[in-house]
């Protein structure tokens, strides 16, 4: 086991011990870059964002939470539902949340470019959270849903 990509305690205070960073562009011009040091501030970073892109746009905002040397996450800021994706550079492994199989239409995200993305994909924002939790403190896939290779 890689030990380098473990979380870390102070004072009781679980902190990533491998360099994690937040990476978004709200304007679509200037690219925004924070360093993550625990879960809950991410998750707070997530709500604000996801606060601030509801006044410029239309659709649901999307960010990136890069692991050093890991990959990173691109996470769609929903409602109550996200959409993932994941791309591991190790093992060059590029994976999309799977949701319900059965659920019809698109939802609109801003992936640094406006893209429907079938409702497939998505999935409620609890799990998602369990995501990017697992991603930040291990830097390996979450098996708390269902991931696939194929976008159709």
């Amino acid at each position: 086991m890689d030990t380098t990509s473990l979380p870390f305690y102070i004072n009781g205070k679980k902190y990533v011990y491998n360099p994690v960073t937040l990476a978004y562009c709200m304007d679509g011009r200037k690219d925004m870059q924070e360093k993550v040091i625990t879960y809950d501030v991410l998750i707070e970073r997530l709500q604000e964002i996801k606060e601030e892109a509801k006044k410029h746009w239309s659709i649901n905002f999307a960010v990136d939470i890069a692991v050093k040397d890991k990959g990173y996450l691109s996470v769609g800021l929903g409602e109550n539902e996200s959409i993932i994706s994941l791309y591991m550079i190790d093992e060059d492994i590029y994976l999309t949340s799977l949701g319900n199989e059965q659920s019809i239409g698109f939802s609109t995200y801003y992936f640094g470019d406006w893209t429907d993305i079938s409702n497939k994909y998505s999935i409620p924002w609890a799990k998602a959270l369990l995501v990017i939790k697992t991603w930040i403190e291990t830097g390996n896939i979450s098996d708390c849903i269902n991931w696939t290779r194929n976008l159709y």
